[in-house]
């Protein structure tokens, strides 16, 4: 069966036109197309930016931009952009990144042997301004990832395609500070979501962020308040909320 998939991107001030035409180029020359492009336009873009925007969105029907309010996060502007999204299958994807050729072809596969599945990443790649690129590896079966999700971030939400009803049941892309992909999975397992994790590099991400060590302690501040809306949702349990506080905090300050 066909499955229609829309991929979900947001622009925004800081996005350059390099990172338009690599992302846009690595979704169009997929082995499997998706059938929409969502671009949501925030805020000011720069003129290079705009015009290389359009001029592949002239060249490329399936390329649909939305403008909107200047969001103060991408999560919002992506949340803003699912009402736009016709397809069965969600790729939230971050400006900049690159797919590998057969990579929505690859996810959709996993679908295809398992109609029970509603959640399926990869392995990716971090490419950033202050570091070497390095590659990271996570688990794979469903009840590996639901058992690490209760304690860490497991995933990252840009390498998952996503049923569109699982996502929407979620309540959609909500910003949670430092672990909007951790909050993200939560929600998905509470909607009843299977999840499955493709062992392979697919996706390269680009991230421009530095570590800042300054916020150590408002990133366990945030830890501690996304397991505490673990325990509330009975995702974990009382003792496994102050254990898991313990080891979050300690991974956290040492880090």
């Amino acid at each position: 069966m066909i499955k229609d998939i829309s991929v979900l991107m947001s622009l925004t001030s800081e996005t350059k036109a390099s990172d338009i035409e690599i992302s846009l180029k690595s979704i169009l020359n997929q082995t499997y197309r998706p059938t929409q492009i969502i671009i949501i336009q925030s805020g000011e873009i720069e003129e290079d930016a705009i015009f290389t925007l359009e001029s592949i969105r002239e060249q490329h029907s399936l390329i649909e931009i939305y403008k909107n309010e200047n969001f103060d996060s991408e999560n919002k502007a992506l949340n803003f952009g699912l009402q736009y999204c016709k397809g069965d299958y969600i790729a939230l994807y971050k400006c900049g990144s690159v797919s590998k050729q057969t990579r929505f072809e690859e996810l959709v596969s996993q679908f295809e042997k398992d109609s029970e599945l509603s959640v399926v990443g990869s392995n990716y790649a971090i490419k950033s301004i202050d570091k070497e690129t390095e590659i990271k590896k996570c688990i794979s079966t469903h009840d590996e990832i639901v058992k690490k999700l209760k304690k860490t971030d497991v995933l990252n939400s840009f390498t998952l395609l996503i049923k569109k009803e699982i996502l929407l049941k979620a309540g959609g892309v909500l910003d949670w500070a430092y672990l909007d992909d951790w909050y993200l999975l939560s929600r998905l397992y509470l909607a009843g979501a299977k999840f499955y994790n493709i062992q392979k590099n697919l996706l390269t991400i680009s991230s421009q962020n530095k570590e800042n060590k300054s916020k150590k302690l408002e990133v366990f501040k945030s830890t501690k308040g996304l397991l505490k809306f673990m325990k509330t949702n009975k995702i974990i349990n009382s003792f496994e909320y102050f254990i898991y506080c313990i080891g979050n905090f300690i991974k956290v300050m040492i880090k």
